[in-house]
C-alpha cells in the first residue's frame, strides 16, 4: 500500500523541535508510526509550514513543506489520511481523486467542513459516529493506540494513582474536581504542566517527554480518566493499561467501551458515577491491580492492531 499522511503544520506556537524525529524509533507519534505500518510499499508524512526532509526507512518519508498545494510526491498514493481538518490539505487532495480518503479530526477540527472528499471518518465513540453520519459521512468506530514503548516494568510503586492532564488549565480535563474531591490519604503522580491554581499537598506533578512516560506510569497502582463528556477517546486510556494499570472512567468520558473492556472487563477497572468514582479508585488498589492487565490488553491496544483495523476499513472501501 502506497499512502501519504497529512499531519498537519509545523508549529508555530511552540518549538518545532517538539515534532523534530530523526528515525520512527524516536518518534512519539501515534500518527506517523500507524502510516509506516500502513506503507508498506511507499510512506510520505508530509508536514505544511516548513523545510526538513529525513528517511525513516527505505520507503517512509517525513518531509516539511512550504505549501502543501505546490508540492508533488513522486507516485500515486492510494490512501490519503487527513489528521485534522486544515484547509491547506484541499488542494493536495484535489490532485489525487482515485486515492481513498481517510479523515480523522479533533477540536475545532472534527469534521472537514470545507470538502465532503473523504470515503470515511474515523470516530472516538458511538456519538460520534452518529453526529457524524447525520452530516453525510461514512463513519469508522476508532481508538488511538499505545506507542511500543508503553509496557508493564517491573520497578516499584512509588503513588497510587496516575492522572494525566497536560493542560490542566483544560476544563474537559475536571482538574479542579479532582483536588477538590481526591482522598487525602492517595499519592498522585499528575503528568503535565503544574496549574496555575493550588495544588494539593499528596500531588506530584512531573512534566517528562513521552519517552520517559512509561517508568513513571509504572510507578503507579491504578490510572483514572475523570474527564468530560467533551474530551473523546483519550489515548492515555490505551497507555495506561499497556503499563499494566487497571484504570478507572467516569461515565461523562467518552470512548469506544466495547474496544476498550471487552471481552477482559474485569481485568481493566471500571466506568463510574462521581458520587462513587474515588471509593472504587481506593477498591482496586486495595485489590493491589490484578497483573494481568498487561497481558490482555498490550496486543489489543498496539500500534500493530491499529494498523490492521485500518487495512481492514481501506479494503473494504470505507
Amino acid at each position: 500500500m502506497k499512502i501519504v499522511l497529512l499531519r498537519g503544520g509545523v508549529p508555530t506556537d511552540r518549538s518545532p523541535k517538539e515534532i523534530t524525529y530523526n528515525s520512527l524509533e524516536e518518534s512519539d507519534c501515534i500518527y506517523e508510526h500507524m502510516a509506516a505500518g500502513l506503507g508498506d510499499e511507499r510512506c510520505e508524512i508530509l508536514y505544511f509550514g516548513g523545510s526538513r526532509e529525513v528517511s525513516y526507512s527505505d520507503t517512509c518519508t517525513v518531509k516539511w513543506v512550504k505549501k502543501l498545494s505546490k508540492y508533488e510526491p513522486d507516485f500515486y498514493p492510494d490512501v490519503i489520511w487527513c489528521r485534522g481538518g486544515f484547509k491547506e490539505y484541499e488542494g493536495f487532495i484535489k490532485k489525487f481523486p482515485k486515492a481513498k480518503r481517510i479523515y480523522y479530526g479533533a477540536g475545532k477540527r472534527k469534521f472537514p467542513e470545507y470538502s465532503k472528499a473523504y470515503d470515511v471518518v474515523l470516530a472516538d465513540s458511538m456519538k460520534d459516529k452518529a453526529e457524524i453520519e447525520a452530516i453525510g459521512y461514512h463513519s469508522e468506530l476508532w481508538f488511538k493506540p499505545a506507542l511500543p514503548m508503553f509496557k508493564k516494568l517491573d520497578i516499584k510503586k512509588k503513588y497510587d494513582v496516575c492522572f494525566v492532564a497536560i493542560h490542566p488549565g483544560d476544563k474537559r480535563k475536571n482538574v479542579k474536581w479532582v483536588y477538590e474531591t481526591a482522598p487525602k490519604k492517595l499519592q498522585f503522580l499528575q503528568l503535565g504542566n503544574t496549574p496555575k491554581f493550588k495544588v494539593p499537598k499528596n500531588f506530584k506533578i512531573k512534566k517528562a517527554l513521552r519517552s520517559k512516560v512509561p517508568k513513571l506510569m509504572n510507578q503507579c497502582h491504578v490510572g483514572i480518566m475523570p474527564y468530560g463528556k467533551d474530551d473523546a477517546n483519550p489515548r492515555v486510556l490505551a497507555e495506561m493499561l499497556c503499563c499494566g494499570l487497571p484504570v478507572i472512567a467516569l461515565k461523562s468520558t467518552r470512548f469506544w467501551v466495547a474496544k476498550y473492556f471487552s471481552p477482559i472487563f474485569s481485568f481493566l477497572g471500571d466506568i463510574v458515577g462521581k458520587e462513587i468514582f474515588w471509593s472504587i479508585v481506593v477498591k482496586f488498589i486495595k485489590q493491589k491491580c490484578p497483573s494481568a492487565v498487561s497481558e490482555a490488553s498490550g496486543e489489543t491496544l498496539s500500534v500493530e492492531n491499529a494498523v490492521r483495523r485500518l487495512k481492514t476499513i481501506i479494503e473494504e472501501g470505507g
